[in-house]
């Protein structure tokens, strides 16, 4: 079984995370202040945003490198040492799924300073964009859990050599990637409605 396909989903997941949280928040300081300004609270909710987004960018980074290193060293036949790189790539996760947590926290808030826009479309088209991407937050929060439960199915297979549990272990991978495909189609989703706030301001 080659793991790399999950490491690079994880990748490419925790960039889209970080680039498009710390994004959205430039964009709607840059755009709503050309039309009327934003409230100080927007601004501090952004800022925290977009330091917990890159917190997350590189736990899922070190995930990746972790589950790439665990690769090499089960085809070296290390077993011992892909074992321990298992364990770290587990600690990351579980450290990065409590910083989605958190981050949900401050797209709520920057959802409630909103008000301080003036026209009633413009400030409606972006709560929908926000919800859109608590929406991604959400489907990420799943994907770090999937994740999780194929690093947990993956030891097992490596400290059993069984090839029932790798059988497993191939089936937790999948799930994860499907997921990693979900939260790219809601990233679509977002991307259209951050256009039609665009317009919007037009």
């Amino acid at each position: 079984m080659s793991i790399l396909g999950g490491k690079t989903a994880k990748k490419n997941i925790g960039i889209f995370l970080g680039i498009v949280i710390v994004a959205f928040g430039i964009y709607f300081i840059v755009r709503a202040t050309r039309s009327g300004g934003v409230s100080a609270e927007f601004l501090e909710a952004r800022k925290e945003a977009a330091g917990v987004s890159a917190r997350i960018v590189d736990l899922t980074n070190y995930t990746s490198d972790k589950i790439r290193a665990v690769n090499y060293s089960e085809f070296a036949g290390d077993a011992e040492r892909a074992l321990t790189f298992i364990r770290e790539a587990n600690a990351s996760n579980q450290e990065a799924y409590a910083q989605v947590f958190e981050l949900t926290k401050h797209l709520q808030r920057l959802a409630e300073s909103l008000s301080s826009m003036g026209a009633s479309e413009l400030r409606g088209r972006a709560y929908d964009a926000i919800s859109t991407e608590l929406s991604l937050v959400s489907e990420f929060i799943l994907y770090t859990q999937k994740l999780n439960i194929f690093l947990e199915k993956l030891g097992k297979t490596i400290a059993t050599g069984s090839v029932a549990d790798r059988a497993v272990a191939d089936m937790a991978l999948q799930a994860a990637n499907e997921q990693a495909t979900r939260i790219n189609e809601i990233n679509q989703e977002f991307n259209v409605k951050m256009q039609a706030f665009d317009q919007a301001l037009q």
